[in-house]
């Protein structure tokens, strides 16, 4: 989300008319009328819960860089500040410190380092071609392409990326890029359906390079030499 310009104003109420709590924002209805003000979930800074739509809420007005009005400083009458700061993604700071947090990291060394030691052999012991790194890297670039879009998008309430295609393009081989993408921009970390399914497209890409690359019986089970 684009740097706002403080604009001075007395506090304001509304209702949360719209909340998608997958996508991080929603958009509140003044009290007294007007058009409904964009708000993003950082705006309410580290609260109890999550906000949900039908919610009064308490808000001043800023501008971001477009000239869009939006809600920051936002609190929701009823629901008191968490002692914890959340993160961008919705975890707690605790959670870096607890299984959950050290689970995902250790999902995504085993998963690109097992990918880096199958390439590696592949090259240099089992005569895989370089254009399956290529694609990797290919894929890798264009997936972390999408996240940065798509992460914008959802600040800025504009046009997302289907959950399908970012999947697609895992499967294809873009994972490494989607976990680059997700740790840096924090992105697509919180949503369980979503990591479920991320997580079986890398296990499938995986196993797939383990077929085509890794030799049984002295030759791969599905030949890359067919390929070209």
């Amino acid at each position: 989300m684009g740097a706002v310009t403080a604009q001075p104003q007395h506090r304001r109420t509304g209702t949360l008319a719209r909340w998608n709590d997958d996508r991080g924002f929603g958009f509140i209805r003044p009290d007294g009328g007007g058009e409904k003000l964009f708000v993003h979930v950082s705006a309410f800074g580290a609260i109890e819960r999550r906000p949900v739509a039908g919610d009064h809420v308490r808000f001043e007005i800023e501008r971001d860089s477009t000239g869009r009005s939006q809600a920051v400083d936002a609190s929701i009458d009823g629901v008191k500040r968490a002692a914890a700061t959340p993160r961008s993604d919705g975890l707690p700071r605790e959670a870096r410190r607890t299984g959950t947090g050290y689970a995902r990291t250790g999902l995504d060394v085993l998963a690109i380092g097992t990918l880096v030691t199958v390439l590696l052999l592949g090259l240099l012991v089992w005569g895989m071609p370089f254009w399956v790194v290529v694609l990797y890297a290919g894929m890798s670039l264009c997936s972390a392409l999408l996240y940065f879009s798509d992460k914008r998008s959802a600040a800025t309430g504009g046009w997302r990326t289907p959950e399908s295609t970012l999947h697609l393009i895992a499967l294809a081989g873009g994972w490494p890029g989607a976990i680059l993408g997700q740790r840096l921009l924090r992105h697509k970390t919180v949503k369980q359906s979503f990591r479920i399914m991320f997580w079986c497209t890398v296990a499938l890409n995986l196993l797939a390079l383990a077929l085509v690359v890794i030799p049984i019986n002295g030759s791969p089970l599905v030949s890359v030499d067919h390929w070209y």
